[in-house]
């Protein structure tokens, strides 16, 4: 008896996580389409306050769980890299959303640059 609750158990637990209201995906280079590792990925609500934050693994994949399915607002940064802002991400109820993101470097070639005038 106790095998079969654990069994029932463990099959509930696989269908609430299965059924999850998560924003995963995929973070890469622009140019290269290399995966970047340890990139940023900030849930943000209407009023641009993070929620919920994850970093990519070593494959530049990330999964963050929200508490309530919604539209929200997606922030992605990495060092080395341009940040990226995307408003109104809807993650649907039970289904989660997929959000990749490619990132451009930062071109260290025109820091400090002054222009000057003849």
């Amino acid at each position: 008896m106790l095998a079969k609750l654990s069994l029932v158990c463990c099959l509930s637990l696989v269908t609430v996580l299965a059924q999850a209201d998560v924003l995963k995906g995929e973070v890469t280079n622009q140019l290269t389409q290399a995966k970047i590792i340890g990139a940023t990925v900030n849930i943000l609500d209407m009023q641009l306050q993070t929620i919920a934050t994850a970093q990519t693994d070593s494959q530049g994949v990330y999964q963050i769980t929200v508490k309530k399915a919604g539209v929200y607002n997606v922030d992605v940064h990495a060092q080395g890299y341009q940040s990226f802002r995307q408003m109104e991400v809807t993650i649907t109820p039970k289904k989660g959303r997929v959000f990749n993101a490619a990132l451009w470097p930062n071109d260290d070639t025109h820091d400090n640059h002054t222009e000057t005038m003849p």
